[in-house]
């Protein structure tokens, strides 16, 4: 068997293993804050950026939902610019199956 066979079920597998996941509760992705925060450094110039923490749970329509806690946007001076104790970006799978 080749090995390109065999990514298809392997990725097939995978899917259902996080769609399972995600219908018993949120994914932990706290490893992604910290990239997050300098992707967003490097767009934003100026303005450091703190994320805690980061989690992907169902969205309420069928879609995913990436949920940040702890954003932080201060200023070259540290005075805080922007706060938010959590926020929400909705993933839409549709979207992100056509590339777009």
């Amino acid at each position: 068997m080749k090995p390109d066979f065999m990514l298809v079920p392997l990725a097939a597998f995978s899917i259902g293993l996080l769609y399972v996941k995600l219908a018993y509760g949120d994914l932990p992705l706290r490893f992604l804050a910290e990239p997050m925060q300098r992707a967003l450094e490097g767009e934003l110039e100026g303005v450091n950026v703190g994320i805690d923490d980061a989690v992907l749970r169902r969205g309420t329509s069928a879609g995913l939902e990436l949920r940040l806690t702890g954003v932080r946007l201060t200023g070259a001076s540290d005075g805080a610019v922007v706060r938010a104790d959590e926020a929400m970006i909705d993933l839409d799978l549709d979207a992100l199956w056509r590339g777009k």
